[in-house]
């Protein structure tokens, strides 16, 4: 509840501000629900997860190179949109944000998902031009609509289990030559 003694910040825009760092201090603001730090130099988003009411946060191109501060199930609890693409991500790990239903990780590096412990909430998942060639970890999203895999390393089609509501993915700019299982969907 705001006393009215100063200013409740909802947004945050600092797009292609040249931005390295931001301070532990920044956590104070703590009504600010949109960030936009997008074009940046930033290498670590945890200040951000100690946001209470961040619904939407865009990173996209900066350097960041790992998913971290997204273990930790104290933060992002009301995180419903993540862009960290054009980054330097390698592999994901688990994601404990409760409410996040778009994660785009588009543009990275990623090679690896074993980590990765599916995601309940999950709706659309963009890994397009990553370095993927094994996507078995793609798995426990019962709540999946949108799977954007494109222009990957992928050559077999397996696992998918639990994806009961997938109803688009995206292959295209892959060597896709077996299928195995991906049938059991689509019936």
């Amino acid at each position: 509840m705001l006393d009215k003694s100063g200013y409740a910040f909802l947004k945050l825009n600092l797009q292609g501000r040249n931005i390295d760092s931001i301070h532990n201090s920044f956590a104070t603001y703590k009504h600010i629900c949109y960030v936009d730090l997008s074009n940046n130099n930033l290498d670590s988003f945890a200040v951000f997860g100690q946001l209470p009411n961040l619904i939407d946060l865009n990173l996209k191109k900066n350097s960041i190179k790992d998913l971290k501060a997204l273990a930790n199930e104290e933060y992002f609890p009301y995180l419903q949109t993540l862009n960290l693409s054009e980054n330097k991500v390698a592999d994901i790990g688990p994601i404990k944000c409760p409410r996040l239903v778009e994660l785009n990780l588009s543009e990275n590096r990623i090679d690896k998902g074993e980590a990765f412990e599916g995601h309940q909430k999950l709706i659309n998942l963009n890994l397009r031009k990553n370095r993927l060639a094994n996507i078995a970890f793609v798995k426990d999203m019962p709540n999946l609509v949108e799977l954007y895999l494109n222009e990957n390393k992928i050559k077999n089609i397996g696992g998918f289990e639990n994806l009961g509501n997938l109803k688009i993915l995206h292959l295209r700019g892959n060597n896709v030559f077996l299928l195995n299982r991906l049938l059991l969907i689509v019936v």
